[in-house]
């Protein structure tokens, strides 16, 4: 019961460790929660059956935060609000410039410019993930100086668009976050529920008091969070996890629960399958001095290309002459992107002339969906009487 913290490198068996205590409560007649960040449900779920050879998940919940608050909501009730997406929010800031415009003395040049409302809204995402309110900004505004000035053009417009989303009942991802969080105490078929997070890169303070308030109802939280080993060279590459750690076990004492961390270490040696270049690169990329790593068998690759299209043509060649010479399968590949928003476009198009399939890791809208479209046009169809206009 409390805190528990699994902490160790990636490929330590932390996310298996996870796996097989939620079977364990699973056997014991308790339902368990496995909290898992968004887009990675499926996958945490299917990796949830593999380690626990069971041909499905009945008692066992695996949620991504998204979906957490939507089932609480719709169990316990929540603000009638409505969420606005992205876009809303630029919209929103784009109105809350115009009405500040007259008190900005850094940004009122550029506040009308495209993509000002975007960036805007993005920072003040940020800002309400790490409880920094309006007030706090004009606390360390202090001075004449361009940094004080353009805190306090950020405090007038975050404040103006608080004050715009109030005014018509809307609210964005981070206020609806913070009304789940007071929203929690009331969920009480969550008591006595284990609850367990896994493949959080960076739990942000509001993040945090989430899982604060679950623990105080829950009564048993444990935490996977990827941390070096006390002394290892690299450990500055690690600083989010060390953060997150300090933040998890200050939640925990401030509300009277013990805690525990469990550190698990990957014996030397024991790499599932990965190539020696790879484990080498993991251990030594952000240590300094790096030792050489002799008798190299060409895991590791290095091209150059001129344009984004060269680069995006080299790895679709790549990944053709791995299945057609290698025997690899297309499922058994993974392209990474620095910016897939960047690079999708170029990825659909250059893969689909190579005759490699390819799924664009990233969310679309429903009704950008075939299925979809052809559904509605059908509705269409009907409701207008079969008319051509």
């Amino acid at each position: 019961m409390g805190l528990t913290v699994i902490a160790g490198r990636a490929g330590s068996g932390k996310s298996r460790l996870i796996h097989e205590r939620i079977g364990a409560a699973a056997r014991s007649g308790r339902p368990a929660l496995l909290i898992v960040p968004e887009q990675y449900t499926l996958e945490a779920e299917r990796s949830l059956i593999t380690t626990l050879g069971v041909p499905g998940l009945l008692s066992i919940e695996v949620m991504s935060p998204t979906r957490l608050i939507e089932d609480v909501f719709s169990r316990v009730g929540g603000p009638r609000a409505a969420v606005i997406d992205r876009r809303g929010k630029a919209m929103a800031l784009r109105r809350a410039a115009e009405d500040t415009m007259p008190d900005l003395s850094v940004f009122g040049r550029v506040a009308a410019r495209p993509g000002f409302a975007a960036g805007m809204a993005d920072l003040l995402a940020d800002l309400k993930n790490f409880d920094v309110t309006p007030d706090r900004l004009l606390a360390a505004a202090q001075g004449e100086e361009l940094l004080p000035r353009k805190l306090r053009d950020v405090a007038a417009l975050y404040r103006a668009f608080d004050a715009f989303l109030a005014g018509r009942r809307y609210m964005d991802s981070e206020d609806r976050m913070a009304a789940f969080i007071d929203t929690l105490p009331r969920a009480q078929y969550l008591r006595g529920t284990p609850v367990f997070v896994d493949a959080f890169d960076y739990l942000p303070p509001r993040t945090v008091r989430m899982l604060g308030a679950l623990l105080e109802v829950c009564g048993d939280l444990t935490v996977a969070l990827t941390l070096c080993g006390d002394g290892d060279p690299d450990a500055l590459a690690f600083e989010a996890g060390r953060h997150s750690l300090e933040a998890l076990r200050d939640m925990a004492e401030r509300a009277g629960q013990p805690v525990r961390v469990e550190r698990v270490a990957r014996p030397p040696g024991s790499v599932t399958g990965r190539a020696p270049e790879i484990d080498h690169l993991e251990r030594w990329l952000y240590a300094y001095p790096a030792p050489l790593l002799r008798g190299s068998g060409g895991a590791v690759r290095l091209l150059e290309a001129a344009t984004p299209e060269d680069e995006v043509e080299s790895a679709a060649g790549c990944v053709a002459r791995l299945v057609r010479e290698e025997g690899l399968r297309w499922r058994d590949i993974a392209v990474v992107c620095g910016d897939l928003a960047e690079y999708a476009p170029r990825v659909a198009r250059i893969f689909a002339r190579h005759g490699v399939p390819v799924f664009l890791d990233n969310r679309r809208p429903v009704l950008h969906h075939p299925a979809v479209t052809c559904l509605l046009a059908a509705l269409r169809v009907v409701a207008r009487n079969y008319r051509a206009q």
